[in-house]
C-alpha cells in the first residue's frame, strides 16, 4: 500500500478530489457512506490514493458557502418535486411571500401559492416542468401569506435521475412586483400621453433636432391643413412663414444649446391652401437621463382670431385715438382717485401753450388735487365737487361754464364730466371745451337784444327790466322814483337837411353828456328815434328832483358840433313819479309820455310834471278830434 498523502493544497491534488467526486456521483456511491469517519483513504486500482477526510472538509466548506449565499439572496431558491412538493426553499421566501421555509417544505408549492382565480389554469412553468422542459424569464403571480399578489419571474431547470426520470425543479424566482408596477404606470403615462396627445384641442407633434415631424396629432392637421401622413414626410420649416422661418430655428437652437429652457411665441404658418394661419408657439425640449438632447415637444394653438379680435382692436384704438386727438376739445381719463391717465393732443398742445398749467395737468397729475388746492377758486371748488359727484354715481353728468382769462385775453369753457359705462374700474371723462367764440356771440346777442345799437344805452326792453326792479325796491323801502321821458326838439330838422349820419352822431353825443351827468344808480335808455328814459330811484321827496331835472339840460346847453356843423340842441321832458302818478312801469311812462306832450306844445326847453288833469284835457281832446270826423 502507497503511503497516504498528506496535503491537498497542491492544483493536482485538488483536481484529483472533484475527479473522484464525480465518479462517486457517477456510480451512486454517496459521501456519507465513505465519509462516516471509518474510511481514512481510496487506492484505485493504479494504485493512486485519496485523502477522503480532506476531501470531505473542503466539500464541507464549500456547501456552506452555497447554503450561504442561497438563503442570504433577495430571490426564491426553491427545490420541487416532480408533483410540486416543496422540497426545499431558501430563508428569501419569508421577505417576499411571509412564510417561512418550514411552513412551507413537504406542502404543495402551486397549491399554496396560486391565486384561486387561476386554480382553474395550468401553471405554464409546472406543465413545462412535467414534461421535462427548463423555464427562462416566465412570469406568475402567487398570493402571498397576507393575501397580497406578488409577481416573480422564474428561470429554472430540471434535475434528473440516472434512468432518465424527473427527479425534481430547481427555481429561481425574482421579486419583480415593484417594478411591474413601475412598468404599468409607465405603461399608463404613456396612454394618458398618447391619449392627450392625440386628443389635445391644441396642435401637437414631436420634432426631431433636425426639424422633422415624428408624430403629429389631428389638431395640427386641421390647423395646417396637412394629412398626418404628409406632415412626418416633412419639417417644420416647410410649413412656416418665410419671414418667421429664421427666427424660430434660431430659437431651436438656443433650445438645444441650452441658452433657454423654452420657446413660446406668435408665428405664422402657411396651409395647404397657401392661406396664412397665426399660431401660439410653446416649444419644450425633451432630453434623456444623461440629459441628451432627444427631440423637441411643439404645442401650437390656433390664434387666427384671436389676432383678428387684436388687429380689430388696435385698427379701432387707432379710430378712437385719431378721432379723439382731432376733437378741439381738451380731454382726459381720470380714473377713481382723480389721477389722470390719459389726455388727447389738444389738451397737451394746450398744457404746451401755458406752462403753468402743463406740470398740473399732465399724465399721472392728480386732477382733483388741483382742484382742492385753490379752494377759494369758486369754479375750480364747484368742478371738484361735480367730479366726487359723477365718480360715486349721484349723477351721470355733471357741466360748468368758467372764465379763463388772461392779461391779454379772455377766455371760456364749459367742463363736461361722464362715467365710462358698465362693470369695471371707475373711470371719468372730463372734457373742457373753448367757448369764448359762443359767449361772445351770446354776449353780442345780449347786447343787441338790450342795448341799442347805436348809442349803446340800454333799449325798451332792458328798460322794462331796470325799471320794474327799481319799483320793487323802492315799494320795499318806501322810495320816489322819478321816471324822465326826454324828447329832443328840432332834431327832425337836423335828420332832413343834415342828413341821417348827422342825427346818428348828434344822438351819440346827446347819449354820452347824459350819462356823465347821471348817477350811477339812474339808468338812462334809448325808447325811440329821439327820446330817451331816465329812470332815477331812490327819492324821498315827491318835488320832480329840480337838481337833476337841471343837470339834463344844462348838459344840452353847449352846441354839439359834427364835422364842420355846429348844432343847437334843447329838449323837453316829461315826468312821471313813482307811486304818485302810478305804481307799474306800464302807467309810469305812459303817464311820462303825457307829460311829455304837454311840454312839446309849450315850445323847446319845457319840463312839465305829470298831473291826472292832464289825462282828462287828453281825453277831451280825442273826443273833439272824434265829433269831428
Amino acid at each position: 500500500m502507497n503511503p497516504p498523502l498528506t496535503s491537498t493544497d497542491s492544483p493536482d491534488t485538488q483536481d484529483q478530489i472533484h475527479t473522484l467526486i464525480a465518479r462517486l456521483l457517477e456510480t451512486e456511491t454517496t459521501l456519507r457512506a465513505l465519509t462516516d469517519g471509518r474510511v481514512d483513504a481510496i487506492l484505485d486500482p493504479s494504485g493512486q490514493t485519496y485523502l477522503l477526510r480532506q476531501a470531505q472538509a473542503s466539500l464541507q466548506a464549500s456547501e456552506e458557502r452555497y447554503h450561504r449565499l442561497v438563503d442570504h439572496m433577495a430571490a426564491i431558491v426553491v427545490e420541487l418535486g416532480p408533483d410540486g412538493t416543496t422540497l426545499f426553499v431558501n430563508t428569501g421566501v419569508t421577505s417576499i411571500t411571509g412564510y417561512t421555509p418550514d411552513e412551507l417544505i413537504g406542502r404543495n408549492w402551486y397549491a399554496t401559492f396560486l391565486p384561486e382565480a387561476m386554480n382553474n389554469q395550468p401553471d405554464m412553468a409546472f406543465e413545462q416542468f412535467a414534461r421535462g422542459e427548463d423555464v427562462v424569464g416566465y412570469e406568475s403571480k402567487i398570493r402571498a401569506k397576507d393575501g397580497s399578489i406578488v409577481v416573480l419571474e422564474w428561470n429554472s431547470a430540471n434535475r434528473y435521475r440516472p434512468d432518465g426520470s424527473l427527479e425534481m425543479l430547481v427555481g429561481l424566482g425574482i421579486d419583480i412586483t415593484k417594478r411591474k408596477r413601475i412598468e404599468q404606470a409607465l405603461q399608463e403615462s404613456e396612454a394618458r400621453f398618447r391619449l392627450a396627445f392625440d386628443q389635445a384641442p391644441i396642435g401637437a407633434a414631436l420634432v426631431s433636432l433636425d426639424y422633422r415631424f415624428l408624430r403629429v396629432n389631428e389638431t395640427l392637421c386641421r390647423i395646417t391643413g396637412y394629412s398626418s401622413a404628409e406632415l412626418t414626410a416633412t419639417g417644420f420649416p416647410r410649413i412656416t412663414h418665410p419671414d418667421d422661418r429664421d427666427a424660430n430655428i434660431e430659437q431651436a437652437r438656443q433650445l438645444v444649446a441650452g441658452e433657454i429652457d423654452r420657446c413660446e411665441t406668435d408665428t405664422r404658418y402657411l396651409r395647404k391652401d397657401g392661406s396664412v394661419v397665426w399660431v401660439h408657439l410653446s416649444v419644450h425640449l425633451m432630453k434623456d437621463a444623461a440629459c441628451r438632447p432627444l427631440y423637441f415637444l411643439p404645442m401650437m394653438q390656433d390664434i387666427s382670431a384671436r389676432r383678428r379680435a387684436e388687429e380689430q382692436l388696435r385698427e379701432s384704438e387707432r379710430f378712437a385715438h385719431a378721432t379723439i386727438d382731432g376733437l378741439s376739445a381738451h380731454l382726459c381719463v381720470l380714473d377713481e382717485t382723480g389721477t389722470i391717465l390719459s389726455v388727447n393732443q389738444p389738451w397737451r398742445d394746450f398744457g404746451q401753450a401755458n406752462p403753468p398749467l402743463s406740470a398740473n395737468a399732465a399724465e399721472g397729475a392728480n386732477y382733483l388735487a388741483v382742484c382742492d388746492c385753490v379752494p377759494q377758486d369758486r369754479d375750480a371748488a364747484a368742478v371738484a365737487r361735480g367730479i366726487r359727484a359723477v365718480m360715486c354715481g349721484e349723477t351721470p353728468l355733471f357741466v360748468w361754464e368758467y372764465p379763463c382769462h388772461s392779461s391779454d385775453e379772455q377766455r371760456w369753457f364749459v367742463v363736461r364730466v361722464t362715467r365710462f359705462p358698465g362693470a369695471g374700474p371707475v373711470r371719468l371723462v372730463v372734457v373742457h371745451q373753448d367757448i369764448t367764440q359762443r359767449k361772445i356771440a351770446e354776449r353780442r346777442a345780449h347786447h343787441l337784444a338790450n342795448f341799442d345799437a347805436l348809442t349803446h344805452l340800454p333799449n325798451r326792453n332792458l328798460l322794462q327790466d331796470r325799471l320794474l326792479m327799481a319799483l320793487h325796491y323802492a315799494q320795499r323801502h318806501q322810495q320816489i322814483v322819478l321816471i324822465l321821458l326826454i324828447n329832443l326838439s328840432r332834431f327832425k330838422l337836423i335828420n332832413d337837411s343834415l342828413g341821417l349820419h348827422v342825427g346818428d352822431q348828434v344822438l351819440r353825443t346827446v347819449a354820452n353828456r347824459l350819462e356823465v351827468c347821471i348817477r350811477a344808480t339812474d339808468t338812462l335808455a334809448r325808447v325811440g328815434g329821439d327820446e330817451f328814459v331816465l329812470v332815477s330811484p331812490g327819492h324821498t321827496v315827491n318835488d320832480g328832483d329840480p337838481a337833476t331835472i337841471r343837470r339834463v339840460l344844462d348838459t344840452l346847453v353847449t352846441p354839439v358840433r359834427v364835422d364842420h356843423h355846429t348844432l343847437l340842441v334843447t329838449c323837453n321832458i316829461g315826468i312821471s313819479t313813482f307811486p304818485k302818478d302810478g305804481r307799474d312801469c306800464e302807467t309810469l311812462l305812459c303817464n311820462a309820455s303825457v307829460a311829455l306832450e304837454r311840454a312839446k306844445m309849450q315850445g323847446g326847453g319845457v319840463v312839465e310834471l305829470y298831473t291826472s288833469s292832464m289825462n282828462d284835457d287828453l281825453h277831451n281832446q280825442l273826443n273833439l278830434e272824434t265829433a269831428l270826423r
